[in-house]
């Protein structure tokens, strides 16, 4: 056995640098929790495999007096470094702020591999013939040293692609990313120095080593800051898949000029990176696919919160216009039911808006368990409701004196229970030209209902809601000629004008201003009963 050199002693020193790295790794990861604890543990794990790997080669060679090159050792070196620098490849792509979920660290490594599978084929082209840039430093004679090679250029493409993609801060996840690419060189250093017995690889590679655990223990110290998760795939920039195909195009065809031909290494990347490019657009494919997916939920869900009434979730009045306009497709007959609690206002004041809004849920609640299939029940506003049903007049007005009786039920509210009663209006679709003609029946028919009494209902007929809206147009020109003391409405069931004698029923002009009642201006006679 030959004693060794000063340059191989440096090496093992330096080695040796690199226990304490692993160790800080190693508290690092009890220090943290969640993810993080379990991503520096992986990270320790991974230096240590290195380092033992490394340790293990050098001595070895330094004891052991085996010719060159000396295949075995150096695989075993490589193959031991190699599996190191795949456990903290793993450990960086679970760190947190690297990605949002196994997908996105899947599709990292995938974008990795397309860049990496680039430096490959063009450091194919460079150390093969006819360009063969290292000459007879080239390590032909151990292939095993292919294996870190590939971790290394791994790692690099994993940099570049947490550069651009990971979470904000970025630093962190970089830097350890960074330490890895470092370890994966020294695994190619050590790997080929030892199998050709090359001094200067060996202490290269005794150097970097323990410089990226170092790198990657002091980065992993912040490692579990708050990190800024950005996941909309409209933000993913799509270069890092361009510039590493025009960098194969170029070397390949610099390689073809020179007279150089295909062999396995070469055939190995060009398809890894068809392979990888294939498999991120699927993936890319997928992800837009869901996004578009969720695109269309969030826009039917805004959709129906638009249509819907956010205390009671029954429809609001869009929701009821929509619903009409849908149902006038078919010829199926169609009843509105309109429904307004009395007295509710009282309730309000008394008990408070939230006693009030418990009774308006409770309301809601009774409609729907009343409601037959395909019909609607929507709030329009306030304590105002409405009924659209699939029927006759006369079915709704059986339907409507049942819901006179559920509606006028006690409301068990904590606090005590409320009573309250409900006047309905039913209008029919006959005739009917739009679906704001058939509401304003509707409301038409309730003002009627209320006129009568609270506990009530009544139902629109033509005649009645042609006198409605003659009452209203009369009862619009009169007050616009009218000045003062020249015009008086009737207290009586008919409304007179005194200047025009114009009459019209009362129950058609619900909502009048008796303007003149209090200055003693307004006749009590009876006026006859005359169509306006």
């Amino acid at each position: 056995m030959q004693s060794p050199s000063g340059v191989e002693l440096a090496g093992l020193a330096g080695l040796l640098i690199a226990v304490p790295a692993v160790a800080l790794l190693g508290n690092s990861g009890r220090r943290h929790t969640g993810a993080a604890r379990r991503a520096h543990l992986i990270l320790a794990a991974g230096g240590a495999l290195a380092t033992a790997a490394a340790l293990a080669g050098v001595l070895s060679a330094l004891l052991t007096d085996a010719p060159v090159p000396r295949v075995s050792l150096g695989s075993a070196v490589a193959l031991g470094t190699a599996i190191g620098t795949l456990t903290l490849l793993v450990g960086t792509a679970v760190l947190p702020g690297a990605a949002e979920s196994p997908s996105a660290a899947l599709r990292h490594l995938l974008d990795g591999l397309v860049i990496a599978a680039s430096f490959w084929f063009v450091g194919w082209v460079l150390l093969s013939e006819p360009t063969r840039i290292l000459g007879d430093a080239t390590p032909i004679a151990c292939p095993s040293v292919l294996v870190p090679a590939a971790l290394a250029v791994i790692s690099l493409g994993l940099t570049i692609v947490l550069a651009l993609h990971a979470h904000r801060p970025r630093l962190v996840t970089v830097r350890v990313a960074g330490g890895v690419t470092l370890v994966a060189a020294a695994a190619v250093a050590l790997g080929g120095g030892i199998c050709q017995n090359r001094d200067v690889d060996v202490l290269c590679g005794a150097v970097l080593l323990p410089a990226g655990l170092f790198v990657i223990a002091r980065a992993v110290k912040v490692a579990d800051r708050p990190v800024e998760v950005v996941g909309d795939v409209s933000e993913r920039g799509t270069a890092y898949a361009v510039v590493p195909m025009f960098g194969m195009v170029a070397a390949l065809g610099y390689h073809l000029i020179r007279g150089g031909g295909f062999d396995l290494y070469g055939f190995l990347g060009a398809s890894v990176e068809g392979f990888a490019l294939v498999g991120r657009q699927y993936l890319a494919l997928g992800d837009v696919r869901r996004y578009t997916l969720r695109l269309r939920q969030s826009e039917a869900h805004f959709r129906e919160l638009a249509h819907t009434d956010p205390l009671t979730g029954l429809a609001n009045r869009r929701g009821l216009q929509r619903a009409l306009k849908e149902c006038q497709a078919s010829d199926e007959p169609l009843v509105l039911v309109g429904i307004d609690l009395d007295g509710f206002k009282t309730v309000n004041d008394m008990r408070g808006h939230d006693v009030g809004d418990a009774v308006l849920v409770e309301v809601g609640e009774r409609l729907r368990r009343n409601l037959l299939a395909g019909d609607v029940a929507a709030r329009l506003g306030g304590d105002e409701f409405a009924i659209l049903m699939h029927g006759t007049a006369d079915e709704a007005t059986l339907t409507a004196h049942r819901l006179l009786a559920v509606l006028g039920q006690p409301y068990e509210i904590p606090g005590g229970s409320v009573f309250l009663s409900a006047s309905l209006g039913v209008a029919d679709s006959p005739g009917v030209a739009d679906s704001g003609e058939l509401i304003r029946d509707a409301d038409l028919a309730l003002r009627y209902a209320k006129q009568r009494g609270r506990t009530a209902s009544s139902a629109t007929r033509p005649a009645t809601t042609s006198c409605c809206a003659g009452a209203a147009r009369w009862r619009a020109s009169c007050g616009t000629r009218s000045t003062g003391s020249s015009c008086a409405w009737s207290s009586s069931r008919w409304w007179r004008c005194r200047r025009c004698g114009r009459s019209a029923p009362r129950r058609c002009c619900a909502g009048t201003t008796r303007r003149w009642g209090r200055s003693g201006r307004t006749s009590s006679s009876r006026s006859p009963r005359s169509p306006a």
